[in-house]
C-alpha cells in the first residue's frame, strides 16, 4: 500500500472553533481518498471543545490522532502537526476543505515523475460555495495572485492544498510563529526559494473549498492579509534577497481585468468592486501594524 510499510503522506489540518460538519466533511474526503498512504494529524489550537468525538469516528477507517495546541495560532498549529508525522511527505488543507478523491494521488503521481526530493507542490483550490459573491472574489484574488507571481519573486501557495518534504520543511525552520496573521505561507515559500528549492503547480490536485463570507468577515479576512503582509516584508528585509518589484499599475490593472476573462459582465464587475474593496481593507491593516511595528524575536 503506497510506497512502504510507513506512511509516505502526512495530512496536516489545523482547526479552531470550526462548525463540526466542515472538519467532518474534510475527514470523509480524505477517508475516499484512491491513494492509501496517508495519515492524518489534526491540530486543535485551543478550542472549547475540542473535537475528540469527531476524529474518533473516523478511527476505524483512517489513521487519524488529534494534537491539542495552545491557542499559538494556525502557524504554529501546523508546525506541531509537522514534529509528528510520520510520513516522507507533508500535506497541508484546512478543515473548511475537501480533497478531491484523487488528490494525494496525483500529489504522488508528480513526485515520481519529477524524482527531485527539492520540489514543493502547490494544488488548485476550488471555491464551491457558487451562491456567495464574497467567497468568488476572495478566491479570485488568490487565482490572480498565483497567475501574476508565476514566474516573479513573491511566488507562493496556499497552505490549504501543499504537500513539502518533510526533511527540507524542517530544514528551513517551518513556518515563522511570529507572523500572527495570515502570511505564513508567503513567508515561508519566500525562505524555501530562498535556499534554491522549486515549487511545481499542479493543477490536477484538487481541494474544494467550502468558506462562506459575510461583508464583514471579508472585510476582516483582506485586513489580516494586510497585518500579515507587514510582519512578512518586515522579516523579508533581512534576508536580502530578490526584491519583489511590483509594476503598481501593471497589477491593478491586471487584478481589474482577471474577472472578465472567468465571469460575465455583471457579476464580474460587481467581483471587481469587492477586489478594490479587498484591497482597501488590505492597505488598513498593512498600516495598521505600520503603526504599531511590533514582532518579536
Amino acid at each position: 500500500m503506497g510506497f512502504d510499510n510507513e506512511p509516505f503522506f502526512s495530512v496536516i489540518i489545523p482547526t479552531l472553533k470550526r462548525p463540526s460538519r466542515r472538519l467532518q466533511n474534510c475527514l470523509e474526503a480524505l477517508a475516499g481518498q484512491s491513494f492509501r498512504s496517508f495519515e492524518i494529524i489534526v491540530v486543535d489550537d485551543g478550542s472549547d471543545f475540542p473535537p475528540g468525538e469527531i476524529v474518533g469516528n473516523f478511527a476505524d477507517r483512517l489513521d487519524v490522532q488529534l494534537v491539542l495546541n495552545n491557542r499559538l495560532g494556525p502557524a504554529s498549529a501546523r508546525n506541531l502537526g509537522a514534529k509528528m508525522a510520520k510520513g516522507k511527505m507533508l500535506a497541508f488543507t484546512d478543515d473548511d476543505c475537501e480533497p478531491a478523491p484523487d488528490w494525494l494521488q496525483k500529489m504522488a503521481d508528480s513526485i515520481v515523475i519529477t524524482k527531485e526530493s527539492n520540489i514543493a507542490l502547490g494544488g488548485r483550490t476550488v471555491n464551491v460555495m457558487n451562491n456567495n459573491l464574497f467567497s468568488i472574489a476572495s478566491q479570485c484574488l488568490i487565482s490572480y495572485l498565483y497567475s501574476y507571481f508565476q514566474n516573479r519573486p513573491g511566488r507562493f501557495f496556499t497552505t490549504n492544498n501543499i504537500v513539502l518534504p518533510v526533511k527540507l520543511f524542517g530544514e528551513i525552520g517551518g513556518f515563522d510563529y511570529r507572523i500572527p496573521f495570515a502570511a505564513e505561507d508567503r513567508d515561508l515559500f519566500d525562505r524555501w526559494q530562498y535556499m534554491g528549492y522549486g515549487m511545481q503547480y499542479i493543477q490536477e490536485a484538487v481541494v474544494y473549498h467550502k468558506h462562506s463570507f459575510t461583508l464583514f468577515s471579508y472585510l476582516k479576512q483582506h485586513m489580516a492579509y494586510g497585518q500579515g503582509a507587514f510582519f512578512y516584508h518586515r522579516l523579508r528585509s533581512g534576508r536580502k534577497h530578490l526584491p519583489i518589484n511590483i509594476d503598481q499599475k501593471k497589477f491593478y490593472l491586471g487584478m481589474m481585468r482577471f474577472p472578465f476573462s472567468h465571469f460575465r459582465n455583471i457579476k464580474a464587475t460587481l467581483i471587481v468592486l469587492l477586489l478594490v474593496i479587498s484591497q482597501v481593507a488590505y492597505a488598513i491593516g498593512y498600516f495598521f501594524e505600520w503603526g504599531r511595528k511590533p514582532l518579536h524575536k
